[in-house]
């Protein structure tokens, strides 16, 4: 009866950490010389962001949609129940924790394109992996194979949090060279807009997806795309994102 109640307590405490934890310097601020029409224009002509950029919608719309059908793949592909969806991508989660000491320590000394292109290159091979469930050698049961592309798309997905917001600050420093303004708002707040607009994108793709194709075990040709269409997008974001200029 109280379980729901005493979650949100914890997660409360934990949201309320970095508010006790962390001591921001209280530096002036600098009115923007830019309207907003002009601020908006100006940020997309910032070539580095223009790259960064369009990976960034590519590959969030790719982490999302299969974000979305994982319960599908484990029910319908895999043939377990919905409670073992948590089991599946448990090895994940755990990927991802110990994997963030591993990228920042790649990013410093290989720079952060380097380790975007890297890790996102893993997560192109395990989206289109996803298909072959139920068809790997060696007697391998469904449940590990997916536990395995999981743990496999569990460094990706450590990169796609750790590094946006650190490679936004070096867009920033690289903008202030062009416009003598600091506009860090401006660049967050687009990446933020981005955002939304590939998650309402791969929802939109989702729904077409299963409803065309099918969503069932007797019809799931909607699923098994799911695997192709995200591992295309990352792809394609790979290859907008190779030309970011910024490699520090």
């Amino acid at each position: 009866m109280y379980k729901r109640q005493i979650l949100g307590m914890v997660v409360l405490v934990f949201l309320y950490c970095p508010v006790l934890a962390v001591r921001e310097r209280n530096v002036g601020l600098r009115k923007s010389k830019f309207a907003f029409r002009q601020s908006v224009i100006q940020t997309f002509r910032n070539r580095p962001f223009r790259y960064y950029i369009g990976g960034y919608i590519l590959f969030w719309f790719a982490f999302t949609l299969l974000t979305m059908g994982i319960p599908y793949i484990v029910t319908e592909l895999m043939g377990l129940g919905k409670g073992d969806v948590g089991l599946i991508v448990t090895p994940s989660l755990l990927v991802v924790i110990l994997s963030f000491p591993l990228i920042q320590r790649i990013a410093s000394q290989k720079g952060k394109k380097f380790t975007v292109i890297l890790s996102l290159s893993l997560l192109c091979a395990a989206f289109f992996l996803i298909p072959s469930i139920g068809h790997w050698p060696f007697g391998i049961s469904r449940a590990l194979q997916g536990q395995i592309l999981m743990a496999l798309a569990g460094i990706p997905i450590a990169t796609l949090f750790a590094l946006p917001n650190a490679m936004i600050a070096d867009l920033v420093d690289y903008d202030e060279k062009l416009t003598g303004s600091r506009r860090e708002a401006m660049y967050f707040g687009m990446q933020g807009l981005m955002l939304k607009f590939a998650i309402a994108l791969s929802a939109f793709f989702f729904g077409f997806l299963l409803k065309t194709f099918g969503y069932s075990s007797a019809e799931p040709l909607g699923i098994l795309l799911l695997g192709p269409v995200a591992g295309i997008s990352v792809l394609v974001g790979l290859l907008i994102f190779s030309r970011y200029p910024i490699t520090t």
